[in-house]
């Protein structure tokens, strides 16, 4: 089409990107325009990853009003990215179980699906004990399903295990119907284990973040009190100090 020098109203406004004044190219609106049809068929994540290089530059810049919007919208998309996810019409009731490692510690993450609905989250912190996946649930499972009677008809979690057969026949003598522990691929499941895995990753940083605080705030205390009392050596535990003789203060 004929392009125009006289551009419409509402490209004056910013409700237009001037494609009939050559302000952009008709292979630059094409992508646009298909990147709008991803993001209706639900394929956010082009739009979360843009929104969050303009959020930074923006920052960069000290538009922070500019800024703070973008987080709101990133925040509302990635929301509701999970509503849809956790949402499943087939009614399926299963345990979603996704593990994390972090240093020295280990973190998994229980999603509770009862009629397709996800109805609880449980945050379970472990310390050492499993160098993988496959180990740490191995050992968790039983473990925890020893100790409660609510076993849903279907395990989801994210690595095959050794023990799948013996597994699957002891959560069926348990719950008196049949257990299956499912490893998905594709589909709704696969990503309520993706988000699952992804919380506990997060949940599990947090944590040592907030154990190593813990051990440098006690670090601190004891040579402050080592500085207080003119100790030679920092105390390795409170009781120390009271075994000190006069002379070592």
């Amino acid at each position: 089409d004929k392009l125009t020098d006289v551009p419409c109203l509402e490209y004056q406004i910013g409700k237009c990107n001037g494609l009939c004044t050559g302000a952009v190219t008709a292979e630059e609106y094409r992508k646009a325009t298909e990147g709008l049809l991803r993001f209706l068929r639900g394929d956010r994540a082009p739009a979360v990853a843009r929104a969050k290089e303009l959020m930074e530059e923006a920052a960069a810049s000290r538009q922070f009003e500019r800024a703070a919007t973008l987080r709101d919208a990133i925040h509302h998309l990635t929301e509701d990215e999970e509503r849809q996810a956790v949402s499943d019409p087939s009614g399926t009731s299963a345990d979603i179980i996704g593990v994390a490692f972090f240093r020295s510690r280990s973190q998994v993450i229980l999603l509770r699906q009862r009629d397709g609905n996800v109805v609880q989250k449980l945050d379970v912190p472990l310390a050492g004990g499993a160098e993988t996946a496959a180990e740490l649930l191995a050992q968790f499972l039983p473990q925890y399903y020893a100790a409660t009677e609510n076993i849903p008809p279907m395990l989801i979690i994210g690595e095959p295990l050794e023990e799948h057969a013996l597994l699957e026949a002891w959560f069926t003598e348990r719950r008196g119907r049949r257990v299956k522990i499912v490893v998905p691929e594709r589909g709704k499941k696969s990503r309520l284990l993706e988000l699952a895995e992804e919380n506990a990753q997060e949940k599990v940083q947090q944590q040592f973040a907030a154990w190593e605080a813990e051990d440098l705030r006690v670090e601190r205390a004891l040579e402050e009190l080592r500085c207080a009392l003119s100790l030679p050596t920092r105390p390795a535990r409170i009781d120390e100090i009271g075994r000190l003789r006069p002379r070592d203060l």
